[in-house]
């Protein structure tokens, strides 16, 4: 079973909704108010992180040991360590230009769209 974690739900419009994954079964958690710790504690097990707008850095990295997929909502604001990424072989992506200023839906949607396209080992919007 996959299992899916968004650190920083709080950053997105209270309406934003993902839209279902296209797997049978799947673990999806989406945190609002996680400080640092917090977000350690949640995603250890996770396989996917979303970060809508906050920073990862080597330490919160480390502690993350099933992380197989980062997605990043804002390049210019999520900064991760990338040789630590690169070196765990794990896949970073962005939203392209579905950033949330294009709206919360179609951000929302194109994160599911990346992690689909990475379960079928056709990645989208890799930055690394």
């Amino acid at each position: 079973m996959l299992k899916v974690i968004v650190i920083d739900s709080h950053h997105l419009p209270r309406d934003a909704d993902f839209p279902p994954l296209d797997l049978y079964k799947y673990g999806w958690e989406q945190y609002v108010d996680l400080d640092r710790q917090g977000m350690i504690d949640q995603a250890f097990r996770m396989e996917v992180v979303v970060s809508v707008a906050t920073e990862i850095d080597a330490a919160m990295l480390t502690e993350m040991q099933r992380v197989r997929l980062l997605v990043v909502g804002d390049r210019d604001k999520v900064t991760f360590p990338k040789e630590l990424a690169a070196e765990r072989g794990i896949v970073v992506c962005d939203t392209g230009d579905k950033t949330l200023s294009a709206g919360a839906e179609p951000f929302c949607s194109e994160v599911v769209a990346v992690i689909e396209a990475f379960l079928a080992e056709k990645t989208i919007h890799q930055i690394m």
